[in-house]
């Protein structure tokens, strides 16, 4: 099983939105450094494509009062932090 969970953006079509980071301290000098940030429709079509069967894990669902800790699951500003398990199809039968 893979867990997965980081920035997705908000969209409904299948994309790869490249974004310039900073990469971590120590490593190549502070420089930036490109890095795609998909869609969940974008994960979806690539998990189908490696055969791995994919659970979203549905953060609104989250009482308002059970979400401290966590704000960030539930902000927009184009992207959101979502969280997903991802199973070989061989291994979720």
């Amino acid at each position: 099983m893979i867990i997965l969970d980081g920035l997705f953006v908000i969209v409904d079509s299948p994309i790869l939105e490249l974004v310039s980071s900073d990469t971590p301290d120590g490593a190549l000098d502070g420089q930036r450094r490109p890095r795609a940030v998909p869609s969940q429709c974008a994960l979806d079509i690539i998990a189908d494509a490696l055969d791995f069967e994919l659970e979203w894990v549905d953060w609104n669902s989250v009482p308002e009062g059970g979400r401290s800790g966590v704000p960030d699951y539930f902000t927009t500003k184009g992207r959101k932090r979502a969280s997903c398990t991802m199973v070989p199809c061989a291994l979720a039968k």
